[in-house]
């Protein structure tokens, strides 16, 4: 077996590791290519911190990253995996297995108690690989997509209104939800990318009924959610005409609870589209 340097990513720059990222990334199951502004955002999102990230090379070249983002996760610090990608040409010497065994001690050290990942659903080998380290499937996550150019229909006359958001009212909010975002949507996410996002309150009688969060430009929507009092009373599908017109109109969600049907199920009535499934793992250090 070949023998790998590890080493920190702090002072690898970040047109270097676009370029490795893009690489390891090449041949995935969907299509990932960031350039480096692009990196630099999800560095944001994930709140990725290169202190705890791995990079492994050979003979001076890189060829397998590990990139953790650090914070709080159901009350624990946690070390969140934001993406691992080794080159195809260095993949089968388990160098999965050998970053983590070179970042775990210092996980512990800085007292980080647990692992956190999503890994897509299909992967057959990396799952197999981060259950032999100890990881554990807690959801099942869903992701879909929004492909119609029209907006859509809704009743009139609910005295329904939209308007943008610029606070909210996070615990109030948190009774919105059905399930607890993932890591990348979660409340620190969407904080740490608040210029990125555009924040959407729909208003019944000057009361907040229901709200979203979205990437304007991606289409990407963070979070969403109506007052469980006002739901079904089409609240929800007046939120989604609404987003429609906001930004990008070809919108995706991103890990929504399997076993929260009732979203799912209005999700399909209104026209998203299932497109790929992840599994969410977590692993005690």
């Amino acid at each position: 077996m070949a023998s790998f340097e590890f080493q920190s990513l702090r002072h690898c720059s970040l047109g270097t590791l676009a370029l490795l990222f893009n690489q390891a990334f090449s041949d995935y199951i969907i299509k990932i290519q960031l350039n480096a502004q692009q990196l630099k955002q999800k560095m944001i999102l994930d709140r990725i911190d290169l202190d705890y990230s791995v990079g492994a090379s050979i003979n001076g070249q890189w060829v397998g990253f590990i990139l953790s983002a650090v914070g709080l996760w159901e009350s624990q610090k946690t070390a969140y995996n934001a993406g691992t990608g080794v080159l195809p040409a260095y993949r089968g010497n388990r160098l999965t297995k050998q970053m983590y065994h070179w970042l775990i001690p210092k996980f512990k050290e800085a007292n980080i108690s647990q692992g956190l990942l999503e890994v897509i659903d299909t992967n057959e080998v990396a799952i197999h690989n981060y259950k032999k380290l100890g990881f554990s499937i807690t959801r099942n996550l869903d992701c879909m997509i929004f492909k119609e150019e029209k907006p859509l229909k809704y009743p009139i006359g609910d005295q329904l209104i939209s308007k943008e958001l610029f606070d909210l009212d996070w615990e109030y909010i948190k009774t919105f939800w059905n399930f607890q975002p993932s890591w990348q949507n979660d409340i620190e996410g969407v904080k740490a990318l608040t210029a990125s996002f555009a924040y959407l309150g729909v208003f019944k009688n000057d009361e907040l009924v229901a709200y979203a969060i979205k990437d304007p430009v991606k289409g990407r929507i963070a979070q969403f959610g109506v007052q469980p009092k006002h739901r079904n009373q089409s609240v929800g599908t007046y939120l989604f005409h609404s987003l429609h017109l906001l930004g990008n109109p070809k919108q995706s969600i991103i890990n929504i609870d399997q076993s929260d049907e009732k979203t799912i199920n209005f999700l399909k009535s209104i026209g998203f589209e299932y497109y790929i499934g992840q599994y969410e793992m977590t692993c005690k250090f």
